[in-house]
């Protein structure tokens, strides 16, 4: 099964525009939240972080059994000056880049058949840019992917007590 952390983790380590600004990543509970960022921001100012709190659904697919479809939120923030307006594009620009990175190796993985993808819906991924700026000053786009992991839904009737 795909496992979307270590993957963006690993992306985040070899991607060169990362690895020269320093990007660290780490693992939030959403937008509100974004703990991990939070909590380095004396130590880091370029974050790539990963929720994946996010509800999820089971749905079944044609002929090919049932899955779970989950979402996993990905944020590409940096801290920044507050106010500081050519800072903060210099930065979103900087974001967008690495978004398309990710997007360029995440279709040669799925094509490859790398990491097992197929799982990974990729025919739409919108990105989004947090409006303003959060945090006391961060600046940032997020994205959504969904992940498919198949399930076994077989009834076993051990599970249940016959009374």
């Amino acid at each position: 099964m795909f496992d979307p952390i270590t993957y963006f983790e690993n992306l985040t380590d070899k991607l060169k525009v990362c690895r020269d600004n320093d990007y660290h990543f780490t693992k939030v509970s959403g937008l509100t939240e974004l703990e991990g960022v939070l909590q380095n921001r004396k130590r880091y100012i370029n974050f790539i972080a990963v929720d994946d709190s996010e509800n999820g659904m089971t749905s079944r697919a044609r002929g090919h059994g049932y899955f779970e479809r989950r979402p996993y939120t990905v944020f590409i923030c940096s801290a920044t000056k507050y106010g500081d307006m050519d800072a903060r594009n210099t930065l979103l620009n900087q974001h967008r880049t690495i978004f398309r990175s990710f997007m360029s190796q995440i279709i040669k993985d799925r094509a490859d058949d790398q990491n097992n993808l197929l799982q990974f819906d990729s025919a739409r991924i919108p990105f989004y840019e947090i409006p303003g700026m959060f945090g006391g000053g961060c600046v940032g786009i997020w994205f959504l992917i969904y992940i498919d992991n198949p399930i076994d839904l077989t009834r076993d009737a051990d599970d249940w007590y016959t009374e």
